[in-house]
């Protein structure tokens, strides 16, 4: 987590949690390829009920349909950008520690925790606490 050089206001950080988020649960589900219905039930669902998504409706629905496009085309180059922006513009502590905890849920709702998906969830907290 690195601390921010200049001071966001209260709607800027929620966009970016938004995008953040929305990142991070398409990255772990489709860390073996393509989610599975459990993990796209569960992404359904925090879409439909996390309250700053639903503040978000817009950027919502528009970076998870392109998004999950680009990682179906190019899993591994879209994985590395996430992951290194995230570590440059996350810095609220108690918007990692959710953005984590939902990555491991969608993990958890996977076919298990394969080294890939275990090695994605580390290289994640590595970029949101570090």
């Amino acid at each position: 987590m690195i601390e921010p050089t200049e001071t966001l206001n209260p709607d800027d950080k929620e966009l970016i949690f938004a995008i953040i988020l929305i990142d991070v649960i398409y990255l772990i589900a489709f860390a073996e390829r393509y989610p599975t219905e459990r993990q796209v039930k569960l992404i359904e669902h925090i879409r439909e009920y996390e309250p700053t998504l639903q503040n978000s409706k817009f950027v919502n629905a528009i970076i998870a349909d392109s998004l999950e496009d680009k990682l179906s085309t190019d899993y591994t180059r879209t994985a590395n950008r996430i992951l290194m922006n995230m570590s440059r513009i996350v810095s609220d502590q108690a918007m990692c520690e959710k953005i984590y905890a939902y990555a491991q849920e969608v993990a958890l709702m996977g076919d298990g925790i394969t080294p890939n998906v275990q090695n994605l969830l580390d290289r994640i907290g590595d970029a949101l606490f570090l």
